[in-house]
């Protein structure tokens, strides 16, 4: 009986330890294409596409990066928005929090880029 018993616990251990290293709801793998990210480029690749939607990332609520305060609802209607998966305010770790932080400029940077282009 005693060998079931550890036998269970090492099967079931072993499945449940991956999920308690890594970030409970995966934010920071989600994030992790950001390190690499170019905002201008993806930008005129999404405008190149028809694609105009603002980078919003979520918090308390959802925020538009780089429009002028509460103006989000007006910005999210006339263009669109898309989150950026993985953008929280609740911080899981000090990688979650430097993520974040990248996803906000990347999202101000790529958000003026589309919008210079559909003013002109």
């Amino acid at each position: 009986m005693k060998t079931l018993i550890v036998f269970l616990l090492l099967l079931f251990g072993g499945f449940l330890n991956p999920c308690i290293a890594d970030s409970p709801s995966g934010a920071v793998e989600k994030l992790q294409w950001l390190n690499n990210a170019d905002p201008i480029q993806d930008a005129h690749a999404a405008i190149a596409k028809g694609d105009n939607r603002l980078k919003a990332v979520a918090g308390l609520t959802i925020e538009i990066p780089g429009i002028p305060p509460h103006q989000d609802d007006i910005y999210s209607t006339r263009y669109g928005i898309s989150v950026i998966s993985g953008t929280s305010d609740s911080l899981e770790s000090e990688e979650h929090a430097r993520l974040n932080h990248l996803a906000r400029k990347y999202a101000e940077q790529y958000n003026g880029e589309v919008l210079k282009s559909v003013r002109k």
